[in-house]
């Protein structure tokens, strides 16, 4: 066979040998690209399930302070102390304890029908 560069011939031990590397290539390329494709899928279902994992674990945490923060407010609307608006004393004490053993709380108020106003802020949080 004549070409441009001259007497070229083409041996069947180069044949194969190029067949095996075009093979290779191939075979190695695929593997990489499949191993690329599922490993990326892989890692967006692990992270999608972590995500989903927190954010229920989120969820039923501020469920759970909702709950808290409704009981509290039950309880402190009950308190029959707290409708004289004369004991600031008692109105003190009953809000240091929430705001002792509620640490989320910043802040109590408490209004009256005339005007009256109370509050105590936990200056801690």
């Amino acid at each position: 066979m004549t070409s441009l560069f001259g007497n070229m011939r083409t041996t069947i031990q180069l044949t194969v040998v190029l067949a095996f590397v075009i093979a290779t290539a191939l075979t190695a390329s695929l593997a990489i690209g499949l191993q690329y494709y599922f490993g990326q899928s892989m890692a967006r279902t692990v992270a999608s399930d972590l995500y989903a994992t927190a954010s229920s674990g989120i969820a039923s945490e501020l469920r759970s302070v909702g709950r808290i923060n409704v009981n509290v407010i039950d309880l402190l609307a009950e308190n029959p102390v707290l409708n004289d608006s004369e004991n600031e004393t008692a109105h003190l004490e009953i809000f240091t304890q929430v705001l002792v053993k509620n640490p989320l709380y910043y802040g109590i108020y408490l209004g009256g029908g005339d005007g009256s106003f109370f509050e105590v802020i936990n200056l801690n949080t």
